[in-house]
């Protein structure tokens, strides 16, 4: 497989399709006092960038906002339904991809937002979209989940439906992909067949839409609800691997799949929930942030490197690293959290409201938090 760790830019959650959440280069973020870019409204998603490393994002007021590398405002927005999903960017036609939720999506063209399509979602339930989107810019797709219990792939040109099928219940975790732009979800199944109750990696071709079951983790008998799946799958394609969360009851497990075969390598069980996406380090390591507030740190073995402790409740949006294999991640007091290669880590910066979005690198080195308090701190 091609290697689709990092990216020049940051153009999804995660930087990248793959959604490593990982730069080549140390990041320049410090403990001076960052640059505020400001919006409306809180922010749940993660920022992107384009070449020119201007940023876009988008909060739950339905304000969407496209600033400068050195924090001048060049357009902001007012769509209708706020924004809980991060946003994509097409780089080649310039157009940046929202999806509100009261079920539309929008493609805005990024030099000045103006609209070049929109499209509302039919569902027979609950329209909201809360799932971080996905673009193919090979195949010119966008991938997203309702909360319908859908997943749709859109034609990124004019926003007109290429396939759909079950994302299952609560389905807020963003689907995924490798180079070939094949695609990889999360679902959780809880029908009447107690049997069939689970959580289940399913790999999507991208032209027909056609499933196949990478690997299936049954729950017990026991377990009475459905899981929120909110972490996104991360796709190793050095060491031939796909992380993905299950979360049951209130613990969850952390599974290393081979991608080809379906063949389970190593699972790790974590005490409490994960919604927040691995990080997949430089060196083959993973980090996984939880409902605990804690970062565990494993090597491509499964074996634990360090637990980092931030003392938050929670940490929802998943952790970025850096080329030295520095950590930052947010946590729900606001506070900005940076971890060392060894574990030693300390938090150096704290927002007015809880961080829930996940953070974003650019490739110079340049961090940017995304605070619910309505605003993205650049560093």
């Amino acid at each position: 497989m091609t290697d689709t760790t990092t990216n020049p830019t940051w153009t999804t959650m995660g930087g990248n399709n793959a959604r490593t959440g990982t730069i080549r280069v140390k990041s320049a973020a410090t403990d001076a006092h960052p640059i505020r870019l400001q919006a409306q409204g809180g922010i749940f998603g993660s920022p992107v960038l384009n070449r020119e490393g201007h940023l876009f994002f988008a909060d739950m007021a339905g304000g969407v906002f496209s600033y400068s590398h050195d924090g001048k405002l060049f357009w902001q927005k007012t769509i209708e339904g706020g924004v809980h999903a991060s946003p994509a960017l097409d780089l080649e036609r310039n157009v940046l991809f929202v999806a509100t939720v009261t079920g539309t999506v929008c493609a805005l063209d990024a030099a000045n937002g103006e609209t070049v399509w929109k499209k509302t979602l039919a569902g027979k339930y609950d329209p909201r979209i809360l799932s971080d989107l996905l673009f193919l810019q090979k195949k010119q797709l966008l991938i997203l989940n309702s909360w319908d219990w859908n997943y749709t792939a859109l034609n990124a040109s004019n926003g007109e439906q290429k396939f759909t099928g079950p994302a299952g219940p609560s389905p807020r975790a963003a689907a995924a992909a490798d180079h070939d732009e094949t695609i990889y979800i999360v679902r959780a199944e809880f029908g009447g067949d107690k049997s069939r109750r689970g959580v289940e990696l399913v790999q999507i071709h991208p032209d027909s839409g056609e499933e196949k079951s990478m690997f299936f983790h049954p729950f017990d008998r026991s377990v009475s609800h459905a899981p929120v799946l909110a972490a996104a799958p991360v796709i190793d394609e050095i060491r031939n691997l796909i992380y993905f969360i299950s979360n049951i009851d209130q613990g969850s497990m952390l599974h290393a799949v081979n991608p080809v075969s379906g063949e389970s390598r190593w699972n790790y069980a974590l005490a409490r929930n994960v919604y927040a996406t691995p990080c997949l380090m430089n060196d083959g390591c993973v980090t996984v942030g939880d409902l605990a507030g804690d970062v565990h740190c494993l090597d491509a073995d499964g074996r634990l490197h360090y637990r980092y402790k931030t003392g938050s409740y929670f940490i929802f949006g998943g952790p970025v690293c850096d080329g030295e294999g520095t950590v930052y991640v947010g946590d729900s007091e606001g506070k900005a959290h940076r971890i060392d290669a060894k574990g030693i880590g300390e938090p150096f910066f704290e927002a007015e409201r809880c961080i829930e979005g996940r953070l974003a690198l650019d490739s110079g080195g340049r961090l940017f938090v995304p605070s619910t308090e309505g605003c993205v701190y650049m560093f």
